[in-house]
């Protein structure tokens, strides 16, 4: 586990927040990309309205996969690695990753 403090933008006291590190943080801070974690209570079967609800945010807003308009979106959370941890990115950090395709391209089959 981390931890990470969050002021709040309101004035009020700092929070501390402490998140697991799953080989998808590692792979995030390993590349130095900048992250903000998030966790919410995991509930089976409650898919991205579940999770859209805790970040705030339209489910629409919650990508699954990466496409070119992806990178146009201000900011993105995706699957921190386990159940009820998504974290937050800027989308052109994920043209960075070495595991990141363009979905929006034809995938080359082998053999033919």
């Amino acid at each position: 586990m981390r931890s990470v403090r969050f002021d709040d933008p309101g004035g009020g006291s700092a929070t501390d927040l402490d998140y697991p590190v799953t080989p998808a943080v590692s792979l995030i801070e390993e590349w130095r990309i900048a992250f903000l974690p998030h966790l919410y209570p995991f509930v089976e079967h409650g898919g991205t309205k579940h999770a859209s609800h805790f970040l705030k945010v339209s489910d629409r807003k919650l990508p699954i996969c990466v496409e070119a308009g992806i990178c146009s979106l201000e900011r993105i959370s995706t699957n921190g690695g386990k159940r009820g941890f998504p974290v937050e990115i800027d989308p052109e950090d994920l043209r960075r990753l070495p595991v990141v395709a363009d979905a929006s391209r034809p995938r080359q089959r082998g053999g033919g």
